[in-house]
This record gives C-alpha cells, sequence and structure tokens, in this order.
C-alpha cells in the first residue's frame, strides 16, 4: 500500500478512575492534506506544546456485568 493511500487516526488518551477519556487530532492544526506518515509525525511534533492539539473529547466507562 502507498503511503499516501492510508488514513490515520490519531488520538489521545487519559484513564483515571475507571474513566477512558479519547481526544482526537485537530485537523485545524493539523491538516488531513498530509501525504506521508513522516509529514504527520512532524506536524504533530510541531504542535505538541498546542493545548488545543487534541479536541472533542469523549468519555467511556467499563459496565459492569449483570
Amino acid at each position: 500500500m502507498k503511503d499516501s493511500d492510508r488514513k490515520y487516526h490519531v488520538v489521545a488518551y487519559q484513564l483515571a478512575d475507571g474513566v477512558l477519556e479519547l481526544k482526537t487530532l485537530n485537523t485545524d492544526l493539523v491538516p488531513g492534506t498530509l501525504t506521508s506518515s513522516a509529514e504527520l509525525v512532524k506536524a504533530i511534533q510541531a504542535n505538541l506544546a498546542n493545548p488545543e492539539l487534541f479536541k472533542d473529547p469523549g468519555k467511556f466507562r467499563k459496565v459492569a456485568k449483570e
């Protein structure tokens, strides 16, 4: 598969007190038009200090079986 045909989903996660929080990569900072994984890594590294790098948190909790 060509690198340009690959699709990436980049998330940040945190697990605390039984709750998993996932945040998705902010495509306003890291555009979806990048053409290689190397460009993706470079764009993420350039924004690591930016608190807006990840957004739209989703929270998940394990449900106890009955």
